[in-house]
């Protein structure tokens, strides 16, 4: 029987790290670790496979290698136990060649960390003066410029993955009276929607109200993006009043307990895919005052400090 070129375990581990315990398989990337019922192990379920063979008569075995290139790292890849099998059994289609793009595409695809999306950006800038419209007729005097302030908004993705239902609700400084799109992507939907205080009233026998219900100032804002594009953004210019901000902090369900001494903030989640699985992902984002009525926003952390994903809807 001829011998095999086997991995050191050091290569086998340090392979496997190269690949965030992920199967470079581009159409699979399992996770190849899991926890283990005794605390102190893990279940591996992914194994260092040799790109060309260990050993003469095994696939896509290479006979100009040496032996210290057979069982170098750079003739491994990390994969789970079930493409191990399948790229061995079909050496025809997974060629060297394959597998190494295999490798390479799937440790930038790691360094960028996109496995999980980092967080999108918001960015606030208050603008020294306010915006004049392209088109039409305006009026502005001392008491307007004073009164209206006109801040800067960009959206953009914080990695190379497209994200998609954006949402984010967010409780301004000041309240907002109208929005203008600068930029945005072609087809991308996107809107800013106001959501005002709901009134109830109760009518009883045979009263009758009537009445006209203007459109008050609201600070609370809902920022919807239907998808964001890796390299593209997402920018518009928000106008808000002075004085017309909600007194009290609107209260929101399951909001992270550092939040609840946040006067204002945007709190939002997004969608992104992998493999046939969306994940939800949930994220806050401070604002705070940088001077007189102006105003700018913090980087986002995660609204309960983990990672943690949401298996959401299944795409057959």
């Amino acid at each position: 029987m001829a011998s095999r070129d086997e991995f050191s375990e050091r290569v086998r581990r340090t392979i496997a790290e190269r690949a965030a315990y992920r199967c470079s398989n581009p159409i699979c990337r399992a996770l190849t670790v899991r926890p283990h019922s005794d605390d102190n192990k893990a279940v591996i379920t992914g194994v260092a496979a040799h790109i060309c063979a260990a050993a003469t008569g095994g696939p896509r075995y290479n006979p100009h290698q040496s032996e210290d290139e057979r069982k170098s790292i750079t003739n491994a890849i990390w994969v789970c136990h079930a493409c191990s099998d399948l790229i061995d059994k079909d050496d025809k289609k997974f060629t060297a060649a394959l597998l190494h793009a295999w490798k390479t595409d799937h440790e930038d695809w790691v360094l960028g960390e996109n496995f999980i999306p980092a967080y999108p950006s918001l960015t606030i800038k208050t603008m020294s003066g306010l915006m004049t419209p392209k088109s039409g007729t305006f009026n502005y005097d001392s008491q307007t410029a004073s009164s209206y302030r006109d801040h800067l908004l960009q959206i953009r993705t914080g990695s190379r993955h497209e994200i998609y239902q954006l949402q984010i609700r967010v409780q301004f400084p000041e309240s907002a009276i109208s929005y203008t799109t600068l930029e945005k992507p072609a087809g991308v939907g996107f809107r800013v929607v106001p959501e005002r205080p709901q009134m109830t009233t109760h009518v009883s026998g045979g009263g009758r109200v009537s009445g006209v219900i203007g459109r008050h100032p609201t600070n609370v804002l809902i920022i919807m993006v239907e998808r964001l594009i890796p390299g593209r953004l997402i920018s518009f210019m928000l106008r808000t009043i002075q004085g017309a901000a909600d007194k009290e902090p609107v209260e929101f369900k399951d909001i992270p307990s550092f939040a609840e001494m946040l006067r204002t903030w945007a709190l939002g989640t997004f969608l992104y895919k992998e493999r046939e699985f969306f994940f939800e992902r949930r994220f806050i984002i401070p604002i705070k005052q940088v001077g007189e009525r102006s105003y700018a926003a913090d980087p986002a952390e995660d609204d309960n400090g983990r990672r943690a994903l949401m298996q959401l809807t299944f795409f057959g």
